[in-house]
């Protein structure tokens, strides 16, 4: 046992998160940059109990056999020695004698496995142990270091593993993607991915966690590139010739959003966020929505070799940008978990948050939200800008992307010969659709909301009463009460009104 119920620690990048989980304050300041940061070095006292398993925090032994006190002893020590043993503290003198005692003893019912699975509520071990293995579980060690086989309750594949790994949590390998089978390979856990193998029978080699880098076919442009296989499960293929450049989550949101017909904004700054970008605002509902993806939840080690941030980094930022909107008045904040790129993960993530809530999501397609994530914007904004008259800025308010990305998009399109773009194209778009917002029938008040007059465009009407134009177009889109001592309104709308 150990001597001491609490202890003194030093709080670093490694430990924080842990005892923040855990209940315990840790004092906190907002440094030069108004990022929201732990004071690093600061001590706080902590139960030995909540301690990680890798602490070298010193701590007294008891012995359990003799009571002898073992002080300056380094906890993560103590639970080795304890895994090694049968889970009690030892002084050297009584674990050499346990040692010598227990290479003597023959294996008796207390040390099977059959008596610690049953001790130890593990009774899943004995279920999966087969029955093609020569001994029986009341024959075997619980710490012993020969391979068995075993059945997975999951998957019914059959393995082998030695004893002392299964009861220290090493379970199926198929399972954990470390084996491949008819279970788990990747045409049949992600046929979405496995659909971009530019060889399909490798899907039948591989599972979704490989580390292995083959050749993936991009479906829109044909492009060939090698990619390694989780990164394409977790993050998308993103294919490095017409690429968007967002990631599989922040285009399912676009599509789901659109399908709300909501006006929203995506990569939105405030004047109040340290130049911080939010993926997601909905001005309607003063909501922000942050898709967050694996690096937001685990050391994914290709997210953070670019971005150079560690998990501890991601997290800090995900804190302070939240503190920084609930502070400025943001109503909502909704964060959905999208460590996983896939439609069904993401859709149940987003129907169990708030937006649920807000805006009902009972219609919603998602489907249609899944296959506009797995395609190019590139495509998309080509293919609106070949068969419309809408400008960049339309284009980019359909899609809640900005002008200047959506002019990247098509300047891509056009070297990959899936759209022409010159200048002047811009140009012409926009007289058409000012022509088109001038002809825009318009109808004159009074202030009491007697009807005056029908005018065939909003030009006419300013030209004829020398008013201003960008006065009476605020007026008609509700941005002002009046223009000119009249109220405004477009003729459909004065109509849809009667």
């Amino acid at each position: 046992m150990i001597l001491e119920e609490e202890v003194i620690i030093k709080i670093n990048s490694a430990n924080f998160k842990r005892y923040e989980e855990l209940g315990y304050t840790l004092p906190k300041y907002i440094n030069s940059k108004g990022e929201l940061v732990v004071k690093q070095g600061e001590k706080v006292k902590v139960k030995v109990k909540d301690l990680s398993n890798g602490s070298k925090v010193l701590v007294t032994k008891i012995c359990d056999e003799c009571g002898y006190k073992m002080p300056n002893q380094i906890y993560a020590h103590v639970l080795i020695n304890r895994k090694r043993s049968d889970g009690k503290d030892r002084c050297r003198k009584c674990a050499r004698i346990k040692g010598e005692n227990t290479k003597n003893e023959n294996i008796d019912s207390e040390n099977s496995l059959a008596s610690y699975a049953e001790k130890n509520n593990k009774e899943f071990l004995l279920l999966e142990f087969s029955d093609k293995n020569e001994k029986k579980p009341s024959e075997i060690k619980f710490g012993s270091n020969h391979k068995y086989i075993w059945i997975c309750q999951n998957c019914k594949s059959e393995y082998t593993a030695t004893v002392n790994n299964r009861i220290n949590g090493r379970n199926c390998s198929y399972c954990s993607g470390k084996k491949v089978n008819e279970f788990n390979s990747l045409w049949c856990i992600n046929p979405e991915v496995a659909k971009l193998l530019t060889n399909p029978d490798e899907g039948h080699l591989y599972t979704s966690g490989s580390g292995e880098k083959i050749l993936f076919t991009c479906p829109t442009c044909k492009n060939v590139g090698r990619k390694t296989i989780k990164t394409v499960v977790k993050v998308g293929l993103g294919c490095t010739k017409c690429g968007d450049g967002l990631s599989y989550p922040e285009k399912f949101v676009i599509q789901l959003l659109n399908q709300l017909h909501i006006e929203f904004e995506s990569q939105k700054r405030f004047d109040w966020s340290f130049n911080k970008r939010y993926d997601f605002y909905i001005p309607q509902k003063n909501c922000i929505i942050e898709t967050h993806g694996i690096q937001h939840y685990s050391n994914h080690a290709t997210f953070h070799k670019l971005s150079g941030k560690t998990l501890e980094d991601e997290q800090l930022n995900d804190e302070l940008k939240k503190e920084l909107a609930n502070r400025n008045g943001i109503k909502h904040y909704v964060t959905i978990d999208c460590s996983k790129s896939d439609m069904d993960f993401i859709r149940k993530n987003i129907a169990d948050s708030v937006l649920n809530d807000l805006f009902g999501l009972s219609q919603i397609d998602w489907k249609i939200c899944h296959e506009f994530a797995y395609n190019s914007l590139v495509k998309t904004v080509c293919d609106l800008w070949n068969t419309t008259e809408l400008t960049t800025v339309s284009i980019g308010k359909s899609l809640g992307l900005h002008q200047t990305t959506i002019l990247r998009y098509i300047k891509q399109g056009v070297k990959l010969g899936w759209c022409e773009y010159d200048s002047t194209d811009s140009y012409k778009r926009i007289y058409k659709t000012k022509s088109v917002w001038n002809k825009t029938k318009i109808v004159q008040l009074t202030i009491n909301d007697e009807f005056l007059k029908c005018w065939d465009s909003l030009t006419e009407a300013a030209n004829e009463l020398k008013l201003n134009h960008t006065g009476i177009s605020n007026v008609c889109r509700g941005k002002l009460k009046t223009s000119g001592g009249f109220k405004w309104k477009y003729l459909r709308d004065y109509e849809n009104e009667i």
